[in-house]
């Protein structure tokens, strides 16, 4: 879970106790992967597969949402357009 930092306009102190909180919430979000990971010490084959490689399930849906929020534009054409992110070919 990648949290964003803001600027803020408090003291040196209060904004490295701020970051610290980030630190130790990105800590715990990881030691929660790793238990939903080990629990039960075996991982139904299924699981595993859908996870695509990435280290969790949530991780995996994370990306993909990611991707497609990231597209910009779909084109339908019959020849393969140099500027879209993604198309169709028209037969």
């Amino acid at each position: 879970m990648d949290l964003n930092r803001t600027p803020n306009p408090l003291n040196r102190e209060a904004r490295n106790q701020e970051n610290e909180n980030w630190h130790k919430l990105e800590r715990l979000n990881k030691s929660v992967n790793n238990l939903v990971l080990h629990s039960g010490g075996d991982s139904n084959l299924e699981v595993v597969q859908a996870r695509g490689g990435e280290s969790t399930l949530n991780d995996r849906i994370n990306s993909v949402e990611d991707k497609a929020n990231s597209i910009k534009s779909v084109v339908v054409s019959k020849n393969e357009p140099k500027d879209a992110d993604i198309w169709f070919e028209v037969l």
